[in-house]
């Protein structure tokens, strides 16, 4: 690990043992507030690591950027990252989950965190597959009422007519998404 300007990066593949000594030493850092961004992308993380490394970062009170893309996320993660944006004195703005193994039921977990808690700035989702067109209409749903997300990034997605249609209606009361 390594920290310049207050990015903390770790640009390795980690297994099992690695992955949890880096939680560890998260979670036993003894400035928490210090750390500002955290990019893992491709880290081999598996669910339950990404869970545990996203719970870690709960008492991380000025992290603004997290970007774990490439790894498998899942279920689990999202709900760790649903608790960490509904954590009152969160501060991330920037969330990139590029290929990250997120599905309609990640999207489910965000709609709700999004409709509550209105910091995020930017949501990367690109290359998840597995989110459906009912996903996509249902953070569509979200994005209609006012929000804070100005980007939001889904290349590689399949929004299919029906998703597409969910956003188009929803950006024309949408004021925030540039």
């Amino acid at each position: 690990c390594r920290s310049e300007n207050g990015v903390d990066r770790w640009n390795s593949i980690l297994n099992a043992g690695t992955a949890q000594v880096m939680i560890s030493a998260l979670n036993n850092r003894v400035n928490k507030n210090s750390l500002r961004r955290l990019e893992l992308f491709d880290s081999n993380l598996g669910t339950q690591q990404s869970a545990e490394l996203i719970n870690s970062l709960n008492q991380c009170n000025n992290l603004v950027r997290l970007c774990l893309g490439g790894n498998h996320i899942g279920l689990l993660g999202c709900q760790a990252l649903g608790r960490l944006l509904s954590n009152i004195n969160s501060q991330l703005y920037t969330l990139h989950l590029e290929y990250a193994d997120i599905n309609d039921e990640c999207i489910r977990v965000f709609a709700n965190v999004m409709a509550s808690f209105n910091r995020l700035k930017s949501l990367s989702l690109s290359g998840n597959g597995d989110i459906t067109p009912n996903g996509w209409e249902t953070l569509a749903r979200v994005l209609s009422h006012p929000n804070s997300l100005e980007a939001l990034y889904m290349s590689e997605s399949s929004l299919e007519h029906r998703g597409a249609a969910a956003f188009a209606t929803a950006l024309v009361n949408n004021a925030t998404l540039k």
